[in-house]
């Protein structure tokens, strides 16, 4: 192990006994007001998999208040979709701008926070750990004590956004794309699906 990982592996450890907290399971998991999706991670693919989810949560409940964090610098993925109420913008290196995020966050008083990410890192273990939710929905993070449920299983990932959308009681969904036009978006999706295409070829 070179002394980089080692030094972000010690990291990652304090901030883990520091900011992972249990959070009680609480029943309005069942029937959340508001869900917050963590997408600061700005990934086109994971945008292109899960785009079903505000519109089938919609459907299922119009009153039911969406919100999205992510970087102002992905915002063209998610600001011409008309099932999102709320956008909150992160500088993604910026712990000071998590914290004003998070602060901001907690007095929405979301009930469902849903974070699809593999990797967590400590500012974003302190920005779950700031929005304060009743409900921390996750993938693979049985090892994080914030999580009141995790995701474990090797699902196609649009597999994995239908259960989380399922365990915060949101039941009959459709996992057909759904992808608001967007100049900047519709590029950056031809340019994913060119990428794809030339990987699979070479392969």
């Amino acid at each position: 192990m070179n002394i980089k990982l080692m030094l972000q592996t010690i990291r990652l450890t304090i901030g883990k006994l520091i900011l992972d907290k249990k959070t009680p399971k609480n029943s309005t998991a069942l029937s959340p007001k508001k869900i917050l999706f963590l997408r600061q991670d700005g990934k086109i693919g994971d945008y292109i998999v899960s785009s079903f989810i505000f519109r089938e949560i919609k459907k299922f409940n119009s009153e039911i208040k969406i919100g999205v964090v992510c970087t102002t610098k992905d915002a063209y993925l998610f600001k011409q979709n008309p099932h999102i109420d709320q956008l909150y913008f992160v500088k993604k290196r910026s712990i000071l701008d998590y914290i004003k995020s998070g602060l901001v966050l907690a007095k929405e008083k979301y009930d469902v926070v849903i974070d699809p990410t593999l990797a967590i890192k400590n500012r974003d273990l302190l920005l779950l750990r700031l929005i304060n939710a009743k409900n921390y929905i996750g993938y693979k993070k049985s090892n994080y004590k914030i999580f009141t449920h995790s995701l474990e299983n090797d699902e196609h990932f649009s597999k994995i956004y239908q259960q989380s959308l399922e365990l915060a009681g949101i039941t009959n969904v459709d996992t057909t794309y759904d992808i608001p036009y967007d100049e900047k978006s519709a590029v950056e999706i031809h340019n994913f699906y060119k990428k794809i295409i030339s990987l699979t070829i070479l392969l």
